[in-house]
């Protein structure tokens, strides 16, 4: 608990490479295989969104945690968020120009709020 809190993102992301590295199992199994009682539980979710965001989502869709529609959309738009600034930055470094630009000038300002 100590690290996962006094740690930023990219430590955290380093120490279980680290751990997979010395151990060959990602820390997020290996605390499920040392038991499933609520604290394990939560300490794996913890760090399958810190570790794989991806692999979190997809475990967490329609799993039975998460099969109301307001859930499963907040998760999906949560996901949205991140994978658009990682297209728009993509976009301006192929394009050199921001990609809202792009948008306003295709559309001719048509998506843009009064």
């Amino acid at each position: 608990m100590w690290i996962l809190s006094t740690r930023n993102f990219f430590q955290l992301r380093a120490t279980f490479k680290h751990y997979k590295q010395n151990y060959h199992v990602p820390i997020y199994q290996a605390i499920m295989s040392s038991g499933s009682d609520d604290l394990g539980s939560l300490l794996r979710v913890v760090i399958l969104c810190i570790d794989a965001p991806e692999k979190h989502f997809a475990e967490s869709f329609l799993s039975g945690h998460r099969t109301d529609v307001h859930s499963l959309a907040r998760a999906i738009l949560a996901r949205v968020e991140i994978d658009m600034m990682k297209i728009k930055e993509e976009y301006f470094n192929m394009n050199k120009v921001s990609l809202d630009d792009a948008v306003v000038g295709k559309t001719s300002g048509a998506t843009r709020t009064s």
